[in-house]
């Protein structure tokens, strides 16, 4: 399963990645509440896949969520904008859109 975690602007980034995913087949869930992420990301597991993505890097909820991932054993993917930021501590894979 690929579990999408997001916090408000990053709202429509989040929800088109998981249409383009489960349109190629790929089991995705995303979810817009803070409490039902912790709970996904509580029952990921080493077959798992988390992505973050946050435009600031710096969104709170979502680093504690893929934090709570990536304990699990789940893989880690972060999409933002900027290098260096606090979401980069809960990640194996990094996505960035900076110059």
């Amino acid at each position: 399963q690929v579990a999408v975690y997001y916090v408000e602007n990053s709202a429509t980034v989040a929800h088109d990645l998981v249409t383009k995913l489960l349109y190629l087949g790929i089991n995705c869930v995303t979810y817009n509440d803070v409490y039902l992420q912790q709970i996904s990301a509580g029952n990921l597991g080493e077959q798992d896949v988390a992505i973050g993505i946050s435009y600031s890097g710096t969104s709170k909820s979502t680093v504690d969520v893929m934090k709570l991932a990536k304990r699990k054993g789940a893989s880690t993917i972060v999409l933002t904008n900027y290098d260096h930021v606090l979401i980069g501590i809960a990640f194996q894979f990094f996505l960035g859109s900076w110059k």
